[in-house]
């Protein structure tokens, strides 16, 4: 007999429940619509400065090509402007201390490094200046 009654009592308390979950989605997809009269908005297209912000910035940077014995140890770019970078992409034969470069690249502003040396550039060109300087012991800071 109790078996029979906690049987009742639980199939009223789930058909109660999927009752209320129904009158939910009703009531969610109702207020989704719009009401008479009322005008559906769009977000207006960007303007010409924002579309210039989301573009990223291809830089062009004269510097000098160092190694940092710090964190197993890695090779940034010290620009002539006073900033530091971290030159991802810088292929090997550039990754001399001391070489002093002309790099293009962009600015990638969503990535972060173990250093923090300075902002990870993106390299897509380089161009040597100067080698008279380059330093054959990369464990050696300069």
């Amino acid at each position: 007999m109790t078996m029979k009654i906690l049987l009742i009592v639980m199939t009223t308390l789930l058909a109660s429940c999927a009752q209320d979950s129904t009158a939910d989605k009703v009531n969610e997809s109702e207020s989704t619509k719009l009401q008479p009269g009322a005008v559906a908005l769009t977000p207006p297209p960007p303007s010409e400065n924002e579309l210039k912000a989301s573009k990223p910035t291809m830089l062009t940077l004269r510097g000098t090509v160092v190694y940092k014995n710090l964190e197993g140890g890695f090779f940034g770019f010290d620009a002539d402007n006073g900033k530091k970078y971290m030159p991802s992409g810088l292929k090997e034969k550039y990754r001399r201390p001391g070489l002093i470069i002309e790099v293009t690249g962009v600015i990638n502003t969503q990535m972060v490094t173990f250093q923090q040396y300075g902002s990870v550039l993106m390299v897509k060109s380089v161009k040597v200046i100067d080698d008279s300087k380059v330093s054959n012991n990369k464990g050696v800071e300069m």
